[in-house]
């Protein structure tokens, strides 16, 4: 959900983590876990804070990065969930 610019507060910080990389994945949610949070979201391709940026339909964490999340999240017993936005195109009218 990084795709604002450093000069660009968005009110954000202290709210999300980056990551790069599975085993900072598994690590943000190890710290959220120790945070005692009940679920623990995600932001695959990215969000709507920025809409200058981001088409919206690129994603802006790997398979492998999503992967970590869910499998560290579930090895807690916490649930996980995605914002996620899916690409629709225009009705083709005939």
């Amino acid at each position: 959900m990084d795709w604002n610019p450093d000069f660009r507060k968005i009110g954000m910080e202290g709210l999300i983590l980056l990551v790069n990389g599975p085993s900072e994945a598994r690590a943000a949610v190890r710290k959220l876990v120790k945070d005692g949070v009940e679920w623990v979201k995600t932001y695959p391709t990215g969000d709507a804070a920025s809409p200058d940026v981001n088409d919206h339909h690129s994603l802006s964490m790997t398979f492998e990065e999503i992967y970590a999340c869910v499998e560290e999240a579930h090895n807690h017993l916490l649930k996980i969930t995605g914002h996620c936005r899916d690409y629709q195109r225009p009705p083709c009218w005939l």
